[in-house]
């Protein structure tokens, strides 16, 4: 009975983690990226590492969330390493925080290849409002309104840096940081170089936007030219999971002195890390950068 009240005790509070997430995810989400950012300019903490890369997603928790989802998280964990055996938590917490980073990778990846190619526009219109008589900084801050998410919550997100005393290239170049952006790396250091050594900002900001633009046609007649490639890569990579799914289901007796014996089960872990191993590889071989 005491083992099925704890039971209940981690499910309940793996629920309710998972409620106070999404209610607070709901009513944050409509938030300008400038009122939910904090006012800190730099991450001091792990929490803020965290936020910070919650933010460049578009999810934004206030830190106290933040803490009561891993509290919640640690005594699920706790729970079950009572429950089971401490392997059973270290395996929980493992999986979960690996889970939980692949996650916002992901997540981060997708909005980074969307600002990639949002920026174009972007400075385009910057350029004709510099054109215009505009400083650098005004013109930066005017177009916040003008452009689409994610773009425009990276925009808030420098603004909001820019307002609490930090120069715009630096903060570009921590809003780079955080979401990986090669681009805008680049993008500070035009900045930089045009506050601190003067020269035509104009010249630079259209020589970027062209290379913005030869980059992505290339990225995309690469795609294409590869793409027999890709398919082929993948074919490989599930094919010896298909067979074995196929003799699972065919003989399901077959596997068992493998799995039984201890030579066998050092076989699957060996032959699983080597299709782990191969789908890695090949992943970073199709990836493009």
């Amino acid at each position: 009975m005491t083992v099925f009240a704890l039971f209940i005790l981690a499910a309940s509070l793996l629920m309710l983690s998972s409620m106070v997430l999404l209610y607070l995810h709901r009513r944050l989400k409509s938030l300008p990226a400038a009122q939910a950012y904090r006012t800190r300019v730099l991450p001091e903490s792990l929490s803020d590492y965290v936020l910070d890369n919650l933010h460049a997603t578009g999810i934004y928790l206030p830190k106290l969330a933040l803490h009561i989802i891993a509290f919640f998280f640690v005594v699920v964990v706790v729970t079950l390493s009572i429950l089971l055996n401490a392997w059973s938590g270290v395996i929980l917490l493992i999986g979960g925080v690996t889970v939980a980073n692949a996650y916002v990778k992901l997540r981060v990846r997708k909005v980074r290849r969307k600002i990639v190619d949002q920026m174009p526009v972007f400075l385009e219109q910057m350029n004709r409002n510099l054109a215009s008589g505009q400083s650098l900084e005004i013109s930066f801050s005017r177009l916040v309104g003008q452009v689409e998410y994610p773009l425009q919550h990276s925009v808030m997100r420098i603004k909001a840096r820019r307002d609490y005393g930090q120069e715009l290239y630096d903060s570009v170049k921590h809003e780079a940081r955080i979401i990986g952006s090669f681009e805008l790396e680049l993008l500070s250091t035009i900045l930089q170089v045009n506050l601190q050594y003067g020269g035509a900002v104009r010249q630079a900001l259209d020589s970027f936007v062209g290379m913005l633009r030869q980059r992505e046609r290339s990225r995309r007649e690469l795609k294409a030219l590869t793409g027999e490639t890709r398919v082929t890569a993948w074919v490989l990579s599930l094919v010896p999971i298909f067979v074995l799914v196929a003799v699972l289901i065919a003989s399901p007796g077959y596997l068992t002195p493998m799995i039984e014996s201890p030579t066998g089960q050092v076989a699957l872990g060996v032959a699983a890390a080597m299709q782990l191993l191969g789908l890695y590889v090949i992943r970073r071989m199709m990836r493009f950068t």
